[in-house]
């Protein structure tokens, strides 16, 4: 049994809650088909706030996992950082073993809530995601699940440009 630094003695990695991303509004863009976006289910390892947020980290507040009271705690973080007009944000994530993603986004109120934070990708303002808690187990059911959906729906793509 492998243990990780979110493990609690007598637990696999596996049933370990982690922070993982909810899109809530897919890409416009034809950048969705290449699975660079962060999709449903993706872990959260890294996140980056602040001047630029850039990956060097300099006038940037870092946030790595295990995230303090998960969900709920990051919604306090991106609260206090938009109260603060810091907005700009950088999330890094897991998929799969050895697969990394990182996103560049801002942080803006959800609508209809008072107090709860999405996050909007820079590069394309139409996709938004939140986060949510999740067991490493169902991460790595939903992310076997969107590479099966995205093969289907790039192999039927290719096919009708084949028809055209």
């Amino acid at each position: 049994m492998t243990k990780d630094r979110n493990s609690q003695p007598g637990r696999d990695t596996k049933s370990t809650i982690v922070l993982a991303v909810e899109c809530l509004k897919g890409s416009s863009k034809a950048d969705e088909w290449t699975g660079d976006m962060l999709q449903t289910g993706d872990i959260v390892e890294e996140i980056l706030i602040g001047s630029g947020s850039s990956s060097s980290g300099s006038g940037s507040i870092r946030y790595k996992a295990p995230f303090k009271n998960g969900k709920r705690g990051v919604q306090k973080i991106l609260h206090n950082s938009f109260k603060n007009k810091e907005t700009s944000i950088v999330v890094r994530v897991r998929r799969g073993r050895d697969g990394f993603a990182e996103l560049h986004a801002c942080v803006v109120p959800e609508p209809g809530y008072k107090n709860k934070y999405v996050l909007r990708s820079i590069e394309d303002p139409n996709y938004a995601f939140g986060f949510t808690d999740r067991s490493e187990a169902e991460c790595s059911e939903l992310q076997g699940e969107l590479d099966d959906e995205l093969c289907l729906n790039v192999l039927m793509f290719l096919s009708l440009e084949l028809l055209l």
